[in-house]
């Protein structure tokens, strides 16, 4: 088996269950090793509330993860990271 790399991202409604399915049974199967991914074991995890400004959230968590400085990446639109999927938006 070839594994892929590549973020994985858990998304749902509000209350649906999101960080519940992380904390109980993902994350510690990962942790334990139970995942029969090569290196699964010591992948890097954040669990993300967003707030008002969600993408600011994201590069935030993103950062303490990567060790990356947000300083170095792009703040061009509302959310302080990229542009607004609506910005080229016209009302109707």
């Amino acid at each position: 088996m070839t594994a892929k790399t590549g973020p994985l991202f858990v998304l749902g409604p509000s209350g649906s269950g999101k960080s519940s399915l992380l904390r109980a049974g993902l994350l510690p199967a990962l942790a334990s090793g139970a995942v029969p991914v090569p290196g699964s074991r010591t992948w890097p995890h954040v669990l993300l509330t967003p707030s008002a400004t969600p993408l600011r959230s994201l590069a935030t968590a993103l950062s303490a993860v990567t060790g990356s400085s947000q300083e170095n990446w792009p703040r061009r639109g509302p959310y302080g990271c990229g542009t607004s999927p609506r910005a080229d938006v016209s009302p109707s």
